[in-house]
C-alpha cells in the first residue's frame, strides 16, 4: 500500500503506523505514474474540503480538486 500525502497540517495530526503502508510526503499534482510502483488501484481522496481552504486559493483548490 501507498499513501501519498503532503501533510499540510503536519504529520502528527493523524500518525501512521502499518506494517506495509510505504508514505509519500508529495503534493498529488506532482506524481507521475512511476511514483504508485504498479499498483492495482488508486484510490483519490485528496481534495481540499472545507470553503475557508478553498477560498484562500482558489486556483490550487480546483487543480487539487478536479
Amino acid at each position: 500500500m501507498i499513501a501519498v500525502d503532503r501533510f499540510l497540517f503536519g504529520r502528527d495530526v493523524f500518525p501512521i503506523e502499518t506494517s506495509g503502508l510505504s508514505i509519500i510526503s508529495k503534493d498529488i499534482r506532482k506524481l507521475d505514474k512511476d511514483s504508485f510502483g504498479g499498483g492495482d488501484a488508486v484510490i483519490d481522496l485528496a481534495a481540499l474540503c472545507n470553503d475557508p481552504s478553498g477560498e484562500l486559493v482558489p486556483q490550487k483548490t480546483w487543480q487539487t480538486n478536479h
